[in-house]
């Protein structure tokens, strides 16, 4: 069985969801949430503020 890479599936999200915006939110969020996890020692940190606006897109999501 193959699976769609997750890139795939966010491109036809919008598609899936009918929901142009929240689409765009979860590929936003869960590109912070990549990036954050892959955190390197010369970056910053996120913040309390960006960590829990990317989960409310994410409460928003499964929500749906």
């Amino acid at each position: 069985t193959t699976e769609a890479s997750f890139t795939a599936q966010l491109l036809v999200l919008p598609e899936l969801l009918g929901d142009e915006r929240l689409a765009a939110d979860v590929a936003w969020a869960w590109a912070a949430l990549s990036d954050a996890s892959h955190h390197h020692g010369y970056e910053l940190p996120p913040t309390e503020g960006q960590v829990r606006r990317w989960l409310e897109v994410v409460d928003r999501f499964v929500a749906r």
